[in-house]
C-alpha cells in the first residue's frame, strides 16, 4: 500500500493520530527532511499529511546518489536563456498540456537558439517521460545543464547523450537500444538492418516488434528480404508488423500477391464499361498472414467476404488499378459508383492512397467524397484516416474545395469540412482561417439552440490551428449580442486566449537573457 492510499484509508477509519500514520508515510516524509507536529489534532494532522504528500506526488524527487569524491558541476551553456516572460508561457503550457503548442514553443526557441531556464528544466524533463513524440522537442532546448541533469534520474535517460557507438545497441537498455536504432535509420538505412540482422534471433518478440515499427521510416524494397523473413517468425505478433510493412513497399512478394488475388476477384467488363466482383471463398491461411483479417469489418453494410476484398485493395498500390483497367482516378471511382460494392472500393482504394501516399488518388477521394457527400451511404464507412498527416499546402487546398460545396455562409454538425478541420497538427492558412471564423459568427448569430457540439470542437482546434498574427482579426466581430452567444461564449473566449499566448509567444520572438 502506497503511501496515499494509506492516508485514505486512515481518512474513512476515522482513527488519525500522529503515531497511527503508518511508518511507510513517515519513512517517506523523512527522505525529505519532513516531519508533522504530533501535537495537533488528528484532522489538522491529516490534511497537512495530505497536502505534503501532494506535493511529493507533483514534484519531489531523490536525486540519485553520487560518489562524495566526483564533485559535478553543470557545464556552462553556449546558448542564451529565453526572456523571462517565456517561464510564463510554458508553465501555462505544461499545465494544460498542449503538446501541440509546446512543440510550437520549444521549434521557437530552438530557431532563435535559445533554451530553457534551469528553475523549469525538471518539470519539462518530467513532462517528456510518457511523451515520446515530445523528447526530441525538449532535449533540442535544455541546453548543455538539462544534458547533465538528466543524469541523476533513470527516467530522464531520454535526454541524457549517448556513446553513439554499436555497444548502445548490443548492450544497452530497451529504450537506448530502440532510441540508438531510430538514429540509426535515419542517417543510415541499411546500417540499421545490418545491425537486426546480427541480433535477431536471439531477441524477445516485443522487442522484435518495437524495432519492426521502427522500420516504417525510410522503408523501402531494399528491407523486402529481411521483412521476409520476420515475416516467418513463430510469433504472431511479429509476423502482423512484418506483414503491415511487406504492405507498404509496392514490390514485395505480399503486395504482388494481393495484386494476383485481385485478378481474380475483380474483372473489368469492357463491353458493359463496369465491374464484375467475386467475392474471396475463404480467408486463407496465406491471406491471414499477409494481414487480412477474416472477420474484421470495416464497412458496415457488408458481410466478411467483402471485408476482405477491401482489405485486399488496401494492400495494392493504387496506380495498378489505373495500368490495369486503363482508367484514371476519376473514372474508376465513377464505375466502382455504379456497383453495388462502391463502398468496399472506396474504403479499399482510400486506404491505398494513404498506405502508399499517391498525392493524386488522396485528392481523386477527397472529391468523391465531396461530389457524393448528399447521396452516397457514408454512414457505412469513414475515411478519416485520410485527413490525417496532409501535406500542410494539400490540406489548405482541400480545405477550401471543402468550402465550396454548398453556397451557405454558416456552418452546421454535418457540413463535410468538419471532420476535415479536425485534423491535429495542421495550420490552417489566412484565406482559409477568415473564411472559416466567419462562417461560425454568422453560425451563432442565425443559431436559436445550443447543440452544434462538432463546430465547438472546430472552436477548440481553431485555438491551435490559426496563425498568431491573426489574432486581432479573428477576435474582432463576434456576434456577443445573438441571443445564442451566452452557449458559445465559453468554447470562443477559451479559444482567443490561447491564440492570445501563442501571439504573444512571437511578440518575444527578438527578447533574450545573455549568459
Amino acid at each position: 500500500m502506497n503511501a496515499w492510499q494509506e492516508l485514505v484509508r486512515q481518512a474513512l477509519i476515522g482513527n488519525i493520530s500522529s503515531n497511527k500514520i503508518s511508518p511507510l508515510l513517515l519513512e517517506q516524509f523523512r527522505k525529505y527532511g519532513l516531519s508533522i507536529a504530533s501535537n495537533q489534532t488528528p484532522e489538522t494532522i491529516l490534511l497537512k499529511a495530505a497536502a505534503i504528500q501532494n506535493k511529493l506526488y507533483s514534484v519531489a524527487q531523490v536525486p540519485r546518489s553520487t560518489p562524495s569524491e566526483t564533485e559535478q558541476v553543470a557545464p556552462k551553456e553556449t546558448c542564451n536563456y529565453y526572456h523571462p516572460q517565456r517561464r510564463y508561457q510554458l508553465q501555462y503550457i505544461l499545465k494544460h498540456r498542449y503538446d501541440e503548442m509546446l512543440i510550437e514553443f520549444l521549434e521557437l526557441l530552438k530557431d532563435q537558439c535559445q533554451i530553457i531556464s534551469p528553475e523549469l528544466l525538471p518539470e519539462l524533463l518530467d513532462y517528456g517521460i510518457k511523451r515520446p513524440h515530445l523528447q526530441e522537442f525538449i532535449i533540442a532546448c535544455i541546453g548543455n545543464r538539462g544534458k547533465w541533469l538528466a543524469q541523476f534520474s533513470e527516467q530522464w535517460t531520454y535526454a541524457h547523450p549517448l556513446i553513439e557507438t554499436d555497444d548502445v545497441f548490443f548492450y544497452g537498455k530497451y529504450e537506448e537500444r530502440l532510441h540508438f536504432l531510430q538514429k540509426v535509420r535515419a542517417a543510415n538505412p541499411t546500417r540499421a538492418i545490418e545491425l537486426l540482422e546480427q541480433v535477431w534471433e536471439s531477441e524477445g518478440f516485443n522487442t522484435k516488434v518495437g524495432f519492426l515499427k521502427l522500420l516504417q521510416q525510410n522503408l523501402s524494397s531494399g528491407d523486402a528480404s529481411f521483412l521476409n523473413t520476420a515475416h516467418q517468425d513463430n510469433r504472431q505478433e511479429v509476423r502482423n508488423q512484418a506483414a503491415i510493412l511487406l504492405a507498404l513497399i509496392p514490390d514485395s512478394p505480399l503486395v504482388q500477391r494481393m495484386q494476383h488475388l485481385a485478378t481474380t476477384l475483380v474483372r473489368y467488363n469492357l463491353k458493359k464499361k463496369s465491374i464484375d466482383i467475386e467475392l474471396p471463398s475463404s480467408c486463407t491461411a496465406q491471406m491471414k498472414l499477409d494481414g487480412i483479417a477474416p472477420r474484421q469489418i470495416f464497412i458496415k453494410d457488408h458481410g466478411p467476404k467483402a471485408n476482405q476484398l477491401a482489405q485486399i485493395i488496401s494492400k495494392i498500390p493504387p496506380q495498378w488499378w489505373e495500368k490495369t483497367f486503363c482508367q484514371n482516378p476519376q473514372q474508376l471511382f465513377l464505375l466502382a459508383a455504379k456497383t453495388e460494392w462502391k463502398n468496399i472500393f472506396v474504403w479499399g482504394w482510400a486506404m491505398a492512397a494513404k498506405n502508399f501516399n499517391s498525392k493524386d488518388w488522396i485528392i481523386a477521394c477527397h472529391r468523391f467524397y465531396l461530389d457524393t457527400f448528399f447521396k452516397h451511404n457514408w454512414s457505412n464507412i469513414s475515411i478519416d484516416f485520410l485527413y490525417q498527416d496532409l501535406p500542410n499546402d494539400l490540406f489548405n487546398a482541400l480545405a477550401g474545395e471543402y468550402l465550396k460545396t454548398d453556397n451557405r455562409l454558416t456552418l452546421s454538425d454535418d457540413h463535410p469540412i468538419i471532420s476535415f478541420l479536425l485534423a491535429e497538427g495542421q495550420a490552417w492558412n489566412d484565406v482559409i482561417t477568415k473564411k472559416i471564423i466567419q462562417r461560425i459568427k454568422n453560425t451563432i448569430e442565425q443559431d436559436t439552440y445550443v447543440f452544434q457540439w462538432s463546430i465547438k470542437a472546430v472552436i477548440k482546434r481553431a485555438a491551435f490551428s490559426i496563425p498568431p498574427k491573426l489574432y486581432d482579426t479573428v477576435s474582432e466581430g463576434w456576434p456577443t449580442a445573438s441571443q445564442a452567444w451566452h452557449s458559445w461564449q465559453k468554447e470562443v473566449d477559451a479559444m482567443l486566449s490561447i491564440l492570445k499566448i501563442r501571439q504573444e509567444m512571437y511578440d518575444l520572438e527578438d527578447f533574450t537573457i545573455h549568459q
